[in-house]
């Protein structure tokens, strides 16, 4: 019966595993193709015989991609809006998270809920409206007009405030009151330490969501030289009604990979916030 038990674990083991090995596949196998794509000429990637290297390697898709885009002008821009669209989420959504789990004020939850509320509407329904603000401030194609309707949002509130109200004690906070720390201070010192990981996780998919938004940039920016990478990623290799496959697999490349090296940077409090999250129930 042990001996069955272990089988039966064995082969539970190696199942799972079988699966986990087989979905990261169908996840990298496109990666794969798009990153080793852009190193091939154009009538091997319109060949009908696919090929997983390329038989001519050549560099020639990213001489294109940066001899015709101010490409490091453009990450930098990338880096600047999606950086500085995280950190003023993280910063006032915190605070607020703070505010709605521990603070008692007339109104609260009904303030919460409507905050909530706000999640439910589309970006699509609020484009119009919104450019003509935007283009009422003499805003277009500026960097401001991308980064201060993402400034702060009903997710990194609700996500904040349900991980501060689990993780911080209101008694240490009141403790902290008795020996004369101000409200700030007391979000400074004690519930920033606190909250690291979560602030870690909620500042990675603020990240990615920043890094990789389209429609509104695509809405507001029209020079080149204050494009993102998602932008050039969909302007990239297309001339005279034809798309150049390996320009705009170099692209998307180039779009791609920091991202990814950021997360595998702050993948271990990643999980750990993750696995927190799971051991508290939520």
């Amino acid at each position: 019966m042990t001996q069955l038990s272990r089988l039966n674990k064995f082969l539970s083991w190696v199942a799972v595993n079988i699966i986990l090995m087989l979905l990261m596949a169908a996840f990298m196998i496109p990666f794969f193709y798009m990153t080793v794509g852009g190193f091939k000429l154009q009538n091997e990637i319109a060949s009908s015989h696919v090929t997983i290297f390329p038989r001519e390697p050549t560099l020639e898709n990213y001489r294109v991609i940066f001899s015709e885009w101010p490409i490091l002008r453009i990450t930098g821009n990338s880096f600047l809006i999606a950086l500085t669209v995280t950190a003023s989420n993280l910063f006032f959504c915190s605070l607020a998270g703070l505010a709605y789990a521990k603070f008692r004020f007339p109104g609260r939850d009904k303030l919460f809920s409507l905050a909530l509320l706000t999640m439910m509407i589309p970006m699509q329904a609020i484009l119009v409206p919104l450019f003509i603000i935007m283009s009422g401030l003499n805003w277009v194609n500026t960097y401001q007009s991308i980064i201060l309707p993402g400034a702060i949002g009903a997710f990194g509130i609700f996500f904040m405030r349900q991980y501060i109200d689990s993780s911080v004690p209101t008694e240490l906070l009141d403790a902290a009151r008795i020996d004369g720390c101000n409200e700030f201070g007391m979000y400074w010192l004690i519930v920033m330490p606190v909250i690291k990981p979560a602030m870690v996780t909620l500042g990675l998919i603020l990240f990615m969501n920043a890094w990789n938004d389209y429609l509104w940039p695509m809405i507001m920016l029209n020079e080149n030289a204050m494009y993102t990478l998602s932008l050039t990623v969909g302007a990239a290799g297309l001339r005279n009604y034809l798309l150049n496959w390996g320009e705009k697999l170099a692209a998307a490349t180039l779009a791609a990979w920091p991202p990814v090296i950021i997360f595998f940077i702050f993948r271990k409090q990643f999980i750990e916030s993750i696995m927190a999250g799971a051991l508290k129930g939520g």
